[in-house]
């Protein structure tokens, strides 16, 4: 008897099979498995795990400081893993730029579901490709700030965000831990202002961010003047502040 399958389960077992079953993280707390990858998702692409709990209490596995090919992303995932049990789950990540798997890196964040208290925060590396650099090569734009911490470069204005007009930097972390770029005494067209800007970069990883000014009478973006800065993630000790002058 002639089996029909549709297109839509050829590809899914395309994209089951395309990457082979990988031991991220096998420690005393949990084993996690990546199982593979699936482009075409709803929400943008994933990446599917495994993860068994070794413990003999409930658990949350959550991420921090995950990058894509050298560049910082957030991923959607948050899995709850009864005692001596296993899930399978979805790691999302829901870019709305087109985004490639490659050389995902960060750290499996977990935690005991009853009181929150953390049981560590363990690396990993997945989907590892020589084909990288790709989305981490420099972009064009305007380096305003360049020393021994940080690199930040000015791409331009992008398009308003509900909220309202939004400038867009890239911002690459020279130093060998995660560092928080914030914005300080920010004006534009000699007006003080107050917008919405906060990036987390591992040590090493660039990140895309925005800074989103809101408010309601600001219809122009133009001479913008300000500092950034940066302090250590961890131990919140300030690392310096730098000023920056936009001109349009």
């Amino acid at each position: 008897e002639k089996t029909e399958i549709t297109n839509n389960e050829v590809k899914e077992e395309l994209l089951d099979n395309e990457v082979k079953s990988e031991v991220l993280l096998d420690n005393e707390i949990v084993k996690i498995t990546f199982l593979g990858v699936n482009e075409s998702a709803l929400m943008g692409p994933e990446m599917k795990v495994e993860i068994e709990n070794k413990t003999d209490k409930t658990i949350i596995i959550q991420l921090n400081e995950t990058s894509v090919d050298g560049v910082m992303a957030e991923p959607v995932f948050s899995c709850e893993v009864a005692a001596g049990k296993k899930a399978k789950d979805e790691i999302t990540f829901m870019s709305s730029d087109e985004i490639k798997l490659n050389n995902v890196e960060g750290l499996f964040h977990i935690f005991t579901s009853d009181n929150w208290d953390t049981i560590g925060d363990y690396p990993f590396v997945a989907l590892t490709s020589e084909k990288s650099g790709q989305t981490s090569e420099a972009v064009d734009g305007i380096v305003i700030v360049d020393n021994e911490a940080v690199k930040i470069t000015y791409v331009g204005q992008g398009k308003d965000s509900v909220f309202g007009p939004e400038l867009n930097f890239q911002i690459e972390n020279k130093g060998g831990s995660t560092i928080t770029v914030q914005g300080r005494e920010i004006s534009v067209d000699g007006f003080m202002a107050e917008p919405i800007f906060s990036s987390d970069i591992a040590a090493g990883k660039k990140a895309n961010a925005s800074m989103t000014f809101m408010e309601e009478d600001l219809t122009e973006l133009k001479n913008i003047e300000g500092l950034f800065h940066v302090f250590s993630s961890d131990s919140w000790d300030d690392i310096g502040d730098y000023s920056f002058k936009i001109e349009k």
